[in-house]
């Protein structure tokens, strides 16, 4: 089912797939039945040999060319994946740079600049900065927001770990459980643990603390 200019222009023997917008689907020719759905101006349309994917939005999904099993919901939403497979989206610019495989993000801008697999982000501006790593979650708006290569971080709470922009978060294995837990994390900080309201708020650049209880380490 195409609907609109240059939907579906490509494929010349297979189906299964629906395209509604201006140049949807546009380059798709899967050599497959290709079960894929793209609607909004401009989704999906470098998509070549993709199927499985699920795109909502404009431009949503744009740079896919083989991914699979993708769904993306929003404008711009995992618009520069190529490869990436079984990535969740939801959201403005939600996953909008080249990511790998299984990633979440629900809210606008989450994991935005993520470009590794495995990450989990829910919130707006969630886990922003993220780029190459893999295995963290972040949950509440600005959770993580300027965490960049910080592997294996939970951070769950508004602001939870949102880090500062001239000294970003690369540290590794940090968990901030709490609104604004662990809200001033930089640079080299690792392996801290606080959980509770503005636990360890005050924490920059330290390593191993663990601190427990609602404004715990503000004297650090």
């Amino acid at each position: 089912t195409a609907v609109g200019y240059a939907a579906l222009a490509t494929e010349d023997a297979h189906g299964n797939n629906t395209a509604i917008g201006w140049s949807t689907l546009k380059n798709l020719n899967a050599g497959a039945e290709g079960n894929n759905t793209a609607i909004g101006s401009d989704s999906g349309r470098n998509m070549n040999t993709g199927v499985n994917n699920t795109l909502v939005g404009f431009e949503s999904g744009h740079d896919i060319s083989s991914g699979t099993g993708n769904t993306f919901l929003g404008a711009n939403a995992g618009d520069k994946t190529d490869d990436g497979a079984n990535n969740v989206a939801i959201g403005y610019d939600a996953l909008g740079a080249n990511c790998g495989n299984e990633n979440t993000a629900v809210g606008a801008s989450a994991l935005s600049s993520s470009t590794s697999a495995e990450n989990t982000a829910v919130g707006s501006g969630a886990g922003f900065s993220l780029t190459d790593v893999s295995g963290g979650v972040f949950i509440g708006q600005h959770a993580g927001l300027f965490a960049t290569t910080a592997s294996n971080s939970t951070f769950v709470g508004h602001s939870a770990g949102q880090s500062i922009t001239n000294n970003k978060l690369t540290g590794n294995d940090n968990t901030a459980v709490g609104t604004n837990a662990g809200l001033l994390l930089q640079g080299a900080a690792t392996q801290n643990t606080f959980v509770g309201k503005g636990s360890g708020q005050a924490v920059t650049v330290g390593v191993k603390n663990t601190l427990l209880g609602s404004r715990s380490g503000d004297a650090l």
